[in-house]
């Protein structure tokens, strides 16, 4: 199977750091709690917390006291930092409308409905597991 690393092209971050500034980005740009970072991105918070550690010393993230909660922390991009994350977003878009327009309307039929396959296996094996767990 071929691997390709696209994350060398985006630049001087970690694969975590630009999956945290994009959901930080998406969810407004500020105000995100971390267990919503470890939800989004399937991450550990003390990986979580890792990423927010150079995110932070670079400049492109904020942490502060949720002022609902003083006792959770909450994060908000910067504008250098929401800067990146778009700017992230666009080449990553770019990259995909590049990438798909180059196959034939067949080869993207095949594709979408192979990933479909693959996706409701996925699902099945995931409730069964889970109907298995609670026996």
């Amino acid at each position: 199977m071929k691997h390709i690393n696209l994350w060398e092209s985006f630049g001087d971050f970690s694969p975590s750091e630009i999956q945290i500034l994009g959901v930080i980005s998406c969810r407004g740009g500020e105000n995100v709690k971390i267990q919503e970072l470890c939800s989004a991105t399937g991450m550990q918070p003390a990986s979580v917390s890792r990423s927010l550690k150079g995110l932070e010393k670079n400049g492109l993230i904020i942490r502060s006291a949720d002022p609902d909660n003083r006792r959770n922390v909450i994060v908000s991009a910067t504008p250098e930092g929401k800067k990146i994350a778009d700017d992230t977003i666009e080449k990553a878009h770019d990259y995909w409308n590049d990438v798909l327009s180059r196959m034939s309307e067949t080869d993207l039929s095949e594709m979408l409905r192979l990933w479909n396959a693959v996706m409701d296996n996925m699902e099945q094996v995931l409730s069964e597991r889970k109907a298995e767990s609670r026996q």
